[in-house]
């Protein structure tokens, strides 16, 4: 994942909007959309929903693999 989607990620999680994500980096709400359809694709998550509960699972339960 690039690192401007990685940061699309961050702000998703902490909850922000679409429209407050492109405020914050300049962009249009369309391309904030095609930015959070390729990671849930890549993902492989049915929703942003799933993207910050799946996040909160990790912070809970981290992996013990080294």
């Amino acid at each position: 994942m690039t690192p401007h989607r990685q940061e699309v990620v961050r702000l998703l999680i902490a909850g922000q909007s679409n429209k407050e994500i492109a405020r914050t980096w300049s962009i249009s709400r369309a391309a904030v959309k095609d930015h959070i359809h390729a990671i849930l694709k890549a993902l492989q998550l049915p929703s942003r929903v799933a993207c910050r509960l799946g996040r909160r699972q990790t912070l809970r339960n981290p992996s013990t693999d080294g």
